[in-house]
């Protein structure tokens, strides 16, 4: 997960670029770091088939734990993006955003510089949804309805005794 502002930045494999704070990355066939969904990670990082063990470093460094080697070998270095108004990113599924014209320019950082938040191995980002207060809200909505319904409901039973009545 990213524990404060940025995107990953990931190519599609349609070759367009989008943006994405999704932090449960996998190695696929061909051994680049890419998202659950199979987007390439950039800048774009290669595992060793190798590789017995992947760590994330909060400030982006990759390493791989190799077999006959003491230390973590690098990889590479995790980059995130920064926009000047990041709510103003159009989401395209998938976890995935695109820049808009009120997002601002986007801008390639280390984790942790410039604002940008750390890496967080382990965790991925929580929801923004509290669950029990929009449950709690889904009830009164629903409550509310059946009352409107009941009103519309008596005020046509009245409307048709007063039509009986002439």
């Amino acid at each position: 997960a990213i524990e404060g502002a940025g995107f990953f930045r990931v190519q599609r494999a349609s070759g367009e670029v989008a943006f994405t704070r999704a932090g449960n990355l996998r190695v696929d066939e061909t051994g680049r770091l890419v998202t659950q969904h199979g987007e390439i990670v950039e800048p774009g990082i290669t595992v060793p088939p190798e590789t017995t063990r992947l760590t994330f470093r909060p400030n982006g460094t990759v390493l791989a734990s190799l077999p006959n080697k003491q230390d973590g070998t690098e990889l590479g270095q995790l980059q995130l993006t920064i926009f000047t108004n990041p709510a103003a990113l159009e989401a395209i599924g998938h976890n995935l955003f695109q820049p808009t014209g009120a997002s601002g320019q986007e801008i390639q950082v280390r984790p942790g510089e410039q604002g940008a938040g750390a890496i967080a191995q382990g965790f991925l980002e929580g929801a923004n949804v509290k669950a029990v207060e929009e449950m709690i809200d889904m009830i009164s909505t629903q409550r509310s309805y059946e009352m409107n319904s009941k009103v519309i409901q008596t005020a046509d039973q009245m409307l048709q005794r007063l039509t009986q009545l002439r």
